[in-house]
């Protein structure tokens, strides 16, 4: 977790010290997986994968590391989240080994689960001179 606290998501900045983002992504695989809103489904992910890119068809409440479950009102589930249908969000997944998907309204959808390396650091001589 150290090493991981070291390294900076955006390594560039402006030169008031605003975080530039990365373009660039370094995927390691993709994933799929098919989920309903009956029974939560689960997926394995990568080592490799520092960072998530998931894309859902349908909405869906994911979990890391535990069995999504709908709530009571008022209940705080950790380490759950809404992915919003046809919308690209990127997750640290914190070290999760795993997560599982639940549709929420629809019959069911797919998740497209990119794992991705975190961005390239491009050494750009402004990245170390702010002047």
């Amino acid at each position: 977790m150290a090493e991981a606290a070291g390294r900076a998501l955006y390594s560039l900045s402006t030169p008031k010290g605003e975080p530039i983002p990365f373009e660039v992504i370094r995927p390691a695989g993709l994933i799929t997986l098919a989920f309903t809103d009956v029974a939560s489904a689960a997926i394995s992910i990568p080592a490799a994968a520092e960072l998530l890119a998931i894309y859902s068809t349908a909405e869906a409440i994911i979990a890391f590391d535990s069995v999504v479950s709908y709530s009571s009102v008022g209940t705080y589930q950790a380490n759950h989240m809404i992915i919003p249908a046809n919308t690209f969000m990127n997750i640290d997944h914190n070290e999760a080994a795993t997560f599982t998907a639940l549709g929420i309204r629809e019959g069911g959808g797919i998740l497209f689960v990119v794992a991705v390396t975190k961005w390239k650091d491009i050494r750009k001589s402004a990245q170390f001179d702010r002047g």
